[in-house]
């Protein structure tokens, strides 16, 4: 849920039916932030001005033209002949071909959300933690950063994103069919075993997929891909009808109890619960950690927590992504203004 501070004599102005504004805020602002919405015209750009009456410093940059443009292949072709300053939407194969170009940049900043293979850990062969360590033991962590998103992702397999109090290194897995091969014979499971491998119909997924699906056969397991829309992706995920799922998880807010409660507590019945992981030493740690006021005691609690769950939990995380834009050199600040993106975003520290 997005909130913001408005105006409310402004709003209430403009209220119809007891609706509070909401249906004028639709199409206006009246909030204080450094920019106004001048013109929204929709499915083609929106315009904003700067604030007249903003309590802050003034934004070096007094207008800023967001244009829709859908096809990516359009956004380039206009970046470089510098029609637009920004792209937003580039392909990863896209931006690496802009890096030895002399008018535009690729900023990049570490995306605060994580991409994961997740197990229902109340499903048949997946309620043994060593099928679970088999299958994070048989990803090729390295070929889907490299050749699926083509570098721009970082090898961080803790559901903390870099940067994040209680963050430190540590990526206990690689590939490594031998070991995951034992641990399936420990199991009962030398055989290998079916399972339905569901994931979203965009390109990115679809092709994770395909990579899951292949590392997964060298140990046996034979992964049924099952494409279907996000929404009832979703859907079926949060009744726990899932048997394997490839998704992501972004950040509601910047700190480890935002990542910590949906990965590994069970009782708030998001992934931890959506993969029947109930595990209450887990979810008691992720309590605990939440409410403890001493930070050297905090910052050891989700050391042990992610350690913890790297052993039993549900989840082999795959990378945390790497946001990119193409950005002419006539923009400056655009890294800073960039810092934290999508949980943080400010266009004020951007000039030409």
């Amino acid at each position: 849920t997005l909130s913001g501070i408005l105006n409310p004599k402004v709003v209430q102005e403009h209220e119809v039916d007891g609706d509070m504004g909401q249906a004028w805020l639709t199409d206006h602002s009246a909030g204080a932030g450094p920019y106004v919405l001048e013109e929204w015209d929709r499915k083609i750009r929106v315009v904003l001005k700067a604030n007249e009456n903003y309590w802050g410093e003034a934004p070096k940059i007094k207008t800023i033209i967001i244009q829709d443009i859908p096809e990516s292949t359009d956004q380039l072709l206009r970046l470089k002949k510098g029609d637009i300053d920004i792209a937003f939407d580039l392909t990863a194969e896209q931006a690496n071909s802009l890096k030895d170009s002399p008018d535009v940049s690729v900023v990049t900043t570490p995306g605060q959300s994580d991409e994961y293979v997740g197990m229902n850990a109340g499903w048949g062969p997946f309620k043994d933690v060593r099928v679970r360590q088999a299958v994070k033991y048989a990803i090729d962590y390295d070929a889907i950063i490299n050749k699926v998103m083509s570098g721009f992702a970082i090898n961080n397999q803790q559901f903390l994103p870099i940067g994040y109090f209680g963050y430190v290194e540590n990526n206990p897995y690689y590939q490594d069919i031998e070991k995951a091969k034992v641990l399936m014979a420990e199991a009962g499971y030398a055989d290998g075993f079916d399972v339905e491998l569901v994931t979203n119909t965009t390109e990115r997924r679809r092709t994770e997929a395909v990579v899951v699906q292949e590392n997964l056969a060298k140990i046996g397991i034979r992964a049924e891909i099952n494409l279907m829309q996000a929404s009832q992706m979703y859907a079926k995920f949060r009744q726990q009808g899932l048997q394997m799922i490839i998704a992501g998880w972004g950040v509601d807010y910047p700190d480890a109890d935002a990542l910590a409660n949906p990965f590994a507590n069970h009782r708030v019945k998001q992934l931890a619960w959506r993969c029947v992981w109930y595990d209450d030493y887990a979810a008691d740690l992720v309590e605990a950690a939440g409410k403890e006021i001493n930070e050297d005691r905090r910052f050891q609690m989700y050391q042990d927590l992610t350690n913890y769950w790297h052993i039993y939990g549900p989840f082999a995380m795959m990378y945390q992504p790497i946001q990119f834009w193409g950005v002419s050199n006539k923009v400056k600040n655009y890294d800073k203004a960039a810092e934290g993106y999508s949980v943080h975003f400010d266009l004020t520290e951007v000039y030409k």
